[in-house]
């Protein structure tokens, strides 16, 4: 290891990347194959700059090499420089801890009317029928659902009890009757640990499969779904997607007269500020039933 070490201080590929594969936590092969090239590009990069030694990379060149990442076409930075920042890390080479990784402008999601939700139920098919229902009647994200365990999921109580991926928050959802047999019926079907075993092994290998034929499946069906560029990574962004499920249940849970306190336990926020952000889609209309209420309790009172 001493060696391997002695070397990765020279900047060597071969001994950065041994020392992750030996020391890391396994991850997909696509996954891995994705990290590769990331450590790969990030030294050519440096050799470019005549940058041979750990020592050598300093603040001002780890800032430039941000700025090289925002001007590149479809890269998501935070990932990317934290991806970097472990595996380098494995080999004590300390890098990006004290440089501030910008953040372009965020993109909300939009929900789907009650229109697309009955177009989407009528033609979505085998794994992402299974995260639709799943993530339209809980609001759990797409990892959760994905690698829901039947462990998690109480058919006694109908309850499902997990700790989220994002946030290691621990939630209670509860099952809603129209997702209750849907459940049911899949946990019997299923031959392993996983309440939807083709959703966790597709997830496990290539999860953005699942994202993107989500999103092809709403083009197909002519789900409009206006993609709005972000100019400072000169990409662009879906506003309509699975995490678009998550925020129909919230405003749907909210339009239903949830409390925002219940529905930020439910959804595992850690803030309220972040729950309210979910219930920015009110409509007009929405508000101007709800200001009714208010206008038929004082009409009342005379």
């Amino acid at each position: 290891m001493s060696n391997i070490l002695k070397k990765s201080k020279s900047l060597e590929f071969d001994a950065i990347w041994d020392n992750y594969i030996i020391q890391a936590v396994p991850v997909s092969e696509a996954r891995q194959q994705l990290y590769k090239s990331r450590v790969r590009q990030f030294i050519l990069w440096l050799r470019g700059k005549q940058i041979k030694k750990a020592k050598d990379i300093t603040l001002s060149i780890q800032r430039e090499y941000i700025a090289f990442l925002l001007s590149a076409p479809g890269v998501t930075q935070g990932e990317h420089i934290r991806c970097l920042r472990r595996i380098f890390e494995i080999s004590e080479i300390r890098i990006f801890q004290n440089v501030k990784i910008p953040r372009g402008p965020s993109i909300p999601h939009e929900i789907f009317s009650e229109s697309e939700i009955a177009l989407i139920r009528k033609h979505v098919k085998g794994y992402l029928r299974d995260i639709f229902m799943t993530g339209l009647y809980t609001g759990l994200r797409k990892k959760d659902i994905c690698l829901l365990k039947k462990s998690e999921v109480n058919l006694e109580k109908w309850e499902i009890s997990l700790k989220m991926n994002k946030t290691q928050k621990m939630v209670q959802v509860p099952v809603l009757k129209p997702l209750r047999d849907y459940l049911r019926s899949a946990i019997a079907r299923s031959r392993n640990d996983y309440v939807f075993p083709a959703l966790a092994e597709i997830y496990q290998d290539k999860p953005c499969r699942i994202t993107h034929n989500f999103i092809y499946l709403l083009r197909r069906i002519g789900i409009q779904n206006i993609r709005q560029n972000d100019s400072r990574r000169h990409c662009s962004a879906n506003l309509k997607g699975i995490h678009s499920l998550r925020h129909t249940f919230a405003y749907l849970a909210g339009k239903s007269g949830v409390s925002a306190y219940i529905l930020q336990a439910t959804l595992g926020h850690s803030s309220a500020k972040m729950t309210e952000h979910y219930l920015k889609h009110a409509t007009e209309e929405d508000k101007r039933r709800c200001l009714q209420q208010i206008e038929d309790y004082l009409e009342h009172l005379k």
